[in-house]
């Protein structure tokens, strides 16, 4: 798993499948389906803390999303076919940090949300 992130975090992995799997299904996909996995793991385990499952969810989406987005631009960096596809790759990258750092400053405000609900 060591060797996967390293290579995510230093662009070896081809352009095309380091943003769709690694960006979009995980930087994107994983905030708007949380939630409802939440729930459901809510319903398996009564006893576990929305805040806990909030917290872990942060301290492990928002390295991780670091990450991608690095590793996105350095791939784009290294990618050999048409430029405008690592021209692309690193708009939509752009796009990507700032829907990071947005849940990262939203978060207290989500846990306050979240909290509520205990």
């Amino acid at each position: 798993m060591t060797n996967l992130f390293k290579s995510i975090w230093q662009g070896e992995i081809e352009l095309c499948k380091l943003f769709w799997i690694y960006g979009v299904v995980a930087v994107i996909l994983i905030p708007l389906v949380s939630p409802y996995l939440m729930l459901i793991i809510a319903l398996i385990f009564p006893n576990i803390s929305y805040t806990l499952y909030a917290y872990l969810f942060l301290f492990l989406y928002i390295p991780y999303g670091f990450v991608v987005i690095i590793g996105i631009w350095r791939s784009a960096d290294n990618y050999q076919g048409p430029k405008k596809w690592a021209i692309c790759a690193k708009l939509i990258t752009i796009t990507f940090a700032i829907f990071l750092f947005y849940n990262l400053l939203t978060f207290r405000h989500q846990l306050e949300i979240i909290k509520q609900f205990e």
